[in-house]
């Protein structure tokens, strides 16, 4: 299903439950992007990679 950071946590804790895919959008900031791991989706789509990388500690360019 796709949500929005906006989702709560129980509609997405329901969808995995249930066997569903969960794809993120929305995280416009760095707080946004907390919020949204921590609904723990399994996709999240960002139109700015880079600082979500940067959070993950993930970038490995310089």
């Amino acid at each position: 299903i796709g949500a929005s950071v906006e989702t709560s946590a129980d509609t997405i804790d329901y969808a995995h439950e249930n066997g569903i895919y969960v794809m993120m959008w929305g995280a416009k900031s760095d707080i946004g992007n907390k919020q949204a791991l921590k609904l723990n989706p399994d996709i999240l789509q960002t139109d700015k990679p880079i600082p979500l990388l940067m959070l993950l500690d993930r970038m490995n360019h310089e």
